[in-house]
């Protein structure tokens, strides 16, 4: 960046008037380009105006290259989870599981983004739902012949399959393994709704005698375990 400047520096005609905040000056001060102006003349950037009274001479990219370019990598020496708590409730009377409500509390260390990190909680939450309700490979009996092999067939959540409330909150603690304190978010909800759903289902089913019941909890799994548990 500074080979480049430079270079701009000594192409400006006398005269020119610098754009605010002068990065580097000639030695007559008539005229300034700053990082900013520099950086707009690199390629991945656009050969763009650099304001009132600033003119970009044509940039050599033989001498200086295509553009700006930088790359790191860190590593921590221990790793991170986050943690969570989900409570829901259930209405399994007819077989057919709906949730009313669904609140969870996540401790995903420092919260940088809190609407990408809530997003990506009510995205997971979805998938695990459907994991513990809807999802399941099936085979036909004697062809062995999948027949759940297309979108239509399998058990894909849907807008109207998430609860009719969903309540999420943060409650962070700083990571000390990492800079930035933060944790793993990346639809963290996807592995507390199973056991969360199925415990719920379980509480709602105990009444009427049910004490296991295998994921997907599907209305007829469900139906089935209630006219089993009451023979």
């Amino acid at each position: 960046m500074k080979r480049r400047t430079l270079w701009m520096l000594r192409k400006l005609p006398q005269g020119k008037a610098s754009v605010q905040c002068r990065g580097l000056l000639r030695d007559d001060a008539a005229a300034g380009v700053t990082g900013a102006v520099a950086l707009r003349s690199c390629p991945s950037f656009g050969l763009l105006d650099g304001g009132p009274g600033v003119l970009l001479p044509d940039v050599h990219h033989d001498k200086f290259g295509v553009g700006l370019e930088g790359s790191g990598t860190w590593s921590t020496e221990r790793e991170n989870f986050p943690n969570g708590c989900h409570i829901c409730e259930v209405d399994a009377e007819t077989g057919e599981v709906t949730i009313g409500r669904y609140t969870l509390v996540d401790d995903i260390g420092t919260v940088i983004n809190p609407m990408i990190a809530e997003g990506q909680l009510h995205g997971g939450l979805a998938q695990g739902l459907a994991q513990a309700l809807l999802e399941q490979q099936v085979y036909e009996t004697g062809s062995g012949q999948l027949v759940t092999g297309s979108f239509g067939d399998y058990g894909v959540p849907r807008i109207g399959f998430m609860p009719a409330t969903v309540e999420s909150a943060f409650e962070p603690v700083p990571c000390l393994t990492n800079p930035l304190g933060v944790k793993g978010v990346g639809e963290g909800a996807t592995i507390g709704a199973p056991p969360a759903v199925m415990s719920a289902v379980l509480d709602a089913l105990r009444p009427l005698g049910v004490t296991h019941l295998d994921m997907p909890a599907t209305p007829d799994r469900v139906w089935q375990a209630i006219q089993g548990a009451q023979r």
